[in-house]
């Protein structure tokens, strides 16, 4: 009766023993895969994800976008075989902020983390050349030097912009380090700038800003300039400024469905020299160093492009935007456009640009009113919606962004 009676709470102390030990072993596997997770995140963010097809965390390179369409990477002392390269490249699948070529060199800056990436066209690869965080970045730009613009939004919403520098030479895929990243320095600029446009060539920028009594004013900037300075005020913030690597600066109202749009250009003194009046949804795309344009129309459903010159136009029989289209790299007056398959929306433009609507595109060679269908990607089971096309200083590829997902593509221009 009393071993009973002592065995009984003995138990119930072992019991409540093992209770606590579980208890706390599970407690303990929670606490350390949420600093997994934790870190996971971070090391995402910064490009160390060993679950990120795009690149990995020694910088070496890596491919670029879906299995069907990706570069590849050759092992050290592996004599690479022999392979096709696939004319359409999907070279990063996650969304990029910004892109532009430095030298002959693709440069991209993804939204998430703000590092600076270089992809070699030709071979299909890519390499991350910086490490330094800058989540969140919505816009960006690349000079031809290699330096780059970040724009984001500040803690308390403020728009900010940074040009940011990298000390070395400019990257390409095949030097830049694979042993370390690089390090992206530089400052704040243009707080609050509501429009930005580069001159990738001089990084010169300009942008525009609101003024406190209405409207905005447009300033300029040199890369160095420690203040800008102010070319003209306007009534109206809803403008989209541009500028060329010849140096001439444009001003156009952000385009709208049958509201008539104007476009001006700016001189170094602020007159504003009037290019193109009373156009239904404007669009411009001026042809550095030459006479040539494009422009487009939206009016009544209709979609119009025109080749144009200062004293003539010619329509071209394609239904399709200027900011779908991009000049030939060469002395000849060549442009390239993506053609949506169809065009149902009676607003169009103004639903393209709210990411309402989406389009299926085709790209199209257009020489004055004369054009060529060059690549129908139905051939290759793939669909995209073109934006913020470039052309590669060779003439030999078409850089572009998915506005459907952000991601980022390049197009071979011959077969």
């Amino acid at each position: 009766m009393e071993t009973s009676s002592f065995i009984k709470p003995l138990r119930l102390i072992v019991l409540a023993l093992i209770v606590t030990i579980l208890g706390g072993m599970t407690g303990w596997y929670v606490y350390l895969k949420t600093k997994e997770t934790s870190i996971q995140k971070i090391d995402q963010l910064r490009g160390n994800s060993t679950t990120n097809t795009q690149y990995n965390s020694f910088g070496t390179p890596s491919t670029g976008g879906s299995a069907a369409n990706q570069g590849t990477s050759t092992p050290i002392g592996i004599a690479p075989s022999a392979k096709t390269i696939p004319r359409i490249w999907h070279v990063d699948a996650q969304p990029i902020a910004g892109y532009g070529f430095s030298s002959s060199t693709l440069e991209y800056i993804p939204r998430a983390n703000g590092n600076i990436f270089a992809a070699d066209l030709a071979s299909q690869t890519t390499v991350r050349v910086t490490d330094t965080l800058f989540p969140e970045i919505y816009e960006a730009y690349v000079a031809q030097d290699g330096s780059v613009v970040e724009r984001s939004l500040d803690t308390n919403g403020n728009i900010t912009t940074f040009l940011g520098t990298i000390h070395t030479v400019a990257p390409t895929a095949s030097n830049a380090t694979t042993s370390a990243h690089l390090s992206l320095s530089g400052a704040y600029t243009a707080p609050n700038a509501l429009q930005f446009a580069l001159n990738a060539k001089t990084k010169t920028y300009i942008y525009t800003a609101a003024n406190p009594t209405g409207g905005a004013s447009l300033y300029s900037q040199g890369w160095n300039d420690a203040k800008p300075v102010l070319i003209t005020s306007l009534p109206l913030k809803s403008w989209v400024p541009s500028i060329l690597t010849d140096g001439r600066i444009f001003l156009t109202q952000s385009p709208a469905d049958n509201i008539p749009g104007y476009s001006y250009q700016v001189t170094s003194t602020g007159v504003l020299n009037p290019y193109m009046r009373a156009i239904s949804g404007l669009m411009i795309l001026p042809r550095t160093s030459g006479k040539e344009f494009l422009y487009s129309s939206s009016a009544s459903g209709l979609v119009n492009l025109v080749f144009a010159t200062s004293s003539t136009g010619l329509l071209v029989p394609l239904s399709t935007i200027a900011d779908k289209c991009v000049w030939m790299s060469s002395i000849e007056p060549v442009a390239y456009c993506a053609v949506p398959k169809s065009i149902t929306d009676k607003t169009y433009i103004t639903d393209w640009y709210q990411g309402l609507v989406h389009t299926s595109d085709e790209w199209w060679r257009v020489d004055s009113a004369t054009t060529t269908r060059i690549y129908d990607p139905v051939g290759d089971g793939i669909a995209f919606d073109v934006e913020n096309p470039q052309m590669d200083p060779t003439g030999n590829f078409i850089v572009f962004r998915n506005r459907t997902d952000q991601s980022l593509w390049a197009l071979r221009v011959t077969q």
